[in-house]
């Protein structure tokens, strides 16, 4: 069997679909070349290949079926292959396992090969991590999906009742059992050790002594620093102090005084004034957002998710995805074309673009430049929605997406004004963006509403 790619871009060759979605395919490499030369572009045959199985899995990650490693958002990892490849992810069969799909001929079999979070990392990325990296993301990873949250005691009672109700040791004893008046572990709390312990379901599942750094991929280097001062004698005070100082510091971003809002509306009935209550309670919350500079409210303002419709801010070295919603670029734009007849522009305007729900037919479509192709790729989100990034071009979607032509007032000259968005590919990055960004919101700010993440 065969299938048509096209060669438009020949470093990046498109699967052509057919009327019915699916991808073009002929029994015969001739059949397929025949074809090909009925084409208004360049394009050839090649043996089948089922990429399908890519689509369906980055649909998992969108849909929230699978969920993300924790080292999704590292460097190394964004820019590896092995990224684009296996659609590593958090196993949805096995606590304390991510799954991935090792060959191509397993991902049209929908097979997902289950492992250790850290027997992948040292598989694939031995020669970029360090054992100490890998043993942190992948304890990291272990506790996503094994649902933990951690906690740290500090007082007397509290390392009391995490050793009598977790789990059982020599020291996870009643008082009774010790011939002291008091439980030795008490001892422990005498201000340079705290107790880490991990919960789940309202269990103890574990418990640990720790000096109270937080578990993060910097403890490589933490240990070795630890363990150089230990070589030179350093006392266990000194050492702690000099890990406190090396510690990273996370930024913590709370909510900030609001920030004036210009109104460039009045409401003049009962109704107009509930609207403008509805807004400016919205547009006062966003006021607090600590990257919010400025923000103003338009005559056209209603409530609408995050931020209204007609609200307007000024955020500073951020990018808040959902201020822009899921239509990313929606908006309106004219170009003057001069004195032509109106009758013909119209015309030709609707030969060229496409109305209604969905993307164009193979058949009908345009394929965007060699360089926003390129740049598409390139792009960590945009890249596996190229087909719908074609489909969709040069379309103008539905709802009320509109293209009119008029006539200038000011000069008599002729001009196209379209409402337009970015369709599916728009929808697909929106998604996309709003979960890195509520992931670092959770982080960093977690005072901020999820919606202005």
């Amino acid at each position: 069997m065969f299938n048509v790619v096209s060669l438009e871009h020949p470093t990046n060759p498109t699967l052509l679909f057919g009327d019915d979605g699916k991808p073009l395919e002929f029994e015969t490499g001739p059949l397929a070349a025949a074809y090909c030369r009925t084409l208004l572009i360049k394009a050839q045959p090649r043996p089948k290949q089922d990429d399908s199985w890519r689509m369906r899995e980055q649909s998992r990650f969108d849909d929230g079926t699978y969920k993300p490693v924790s080292w999704a958002d590292e460097t190394w990892w964004i820019h590896s292959e092995h990224r684009k490849n296996h659609f590593t992810h958090l196993s949805t069969a096995g606590v304390g396992f991510i799954a991935y799909t090792e060959t191509p001929e397993k991902g049209s079999a929908d097979v997902q090969n289950k492992i250790r979070p850290g027997r992948y990392l040292e598989k694939f990325f031995s020669d970029i991590l360090t054992p100490n990296e890998i043993r942190d993301y992948a304890t990291e990873c272990a506790l996503l999906t094994e649902q933990n949250e951690l906690f740290f005691a500090k007082t007397e009672d509290e390392f009391e009742q995490v050793y009598l109700n977790g789990p059982d040791s020599c020291m996870a004893k009643d008082v009774e059992h010790f011939d002291c008046p008091q439980h030795p572990v008490r001892i422990y709390a005498a201000g340079d050790l705290e107790l880490a312990y991990l919960k789940r379901d309202g269990d103890i599942t574990a418990r640990a002594l720790v000096w109270g750094f937080q578990p993060s991929p910097w403890f490589a280097h933490a240990i070795k620093l630890a363990n150089e001062l230990r070589a030179t004698g350093a006392t266990n005070e000194s050492i702690r102090e000099a890990l406190r100082a090396a510690e990273p510091k996370a930024e913590y971003f709370g909510p900030q005084d609001p920030v004036d809002i210009y109104f460039n509306i009045e409401a003049v009935n009962e109704a107009e004034q509930g609207n403008l209550t509805a807004v400016a309670g919205a547009m006062r919350e966003l006021a607090t957002v600590p990257t919010i500079r400025g923000a103003a409210v338009m005559p056209d303002a209603c409530p609408a998710g995050t931020i209204p419709v007609g609200g307007v801010v000024a955020a500073e070295n951020a990018i808040h995805p959902g201020f822009h919603s899921a239509d990313i670029c929606c908006s309106v734009a004219i170009a003057v074309l001069g004195n032509i007849n109106p009758k013909a522009l119209l015309d030709r305007a609707m030969e060229v673009t496409h109305f209604g729900v969905g993307g164009r037919q193979q058949r009908d479509q345009h394929m965007p430049s060699a360089d926003v192709m390129k740049r598409a790729q390139e792009n960590r989100f945009l890249q596996w929605h190229m087909q719908q990034l074609v489909s969709h071009f040069a379309t103008q979607g539905d709802g009320n997406h509109f293209l009119f032509v008029g006539q200038m007032k000011s000069t008599g000259q002729k001009a196209i004004v379209t409402h337009h968005g970015s369709r599916s590919p728009g929808a697909r990055l929106y998604k996309q963006g709003m979960e890195v960004a509520e992931r670092y919101r959770a982080k960093h700010a977690p005072e901020v509403p999820k919606g202005a993440a």
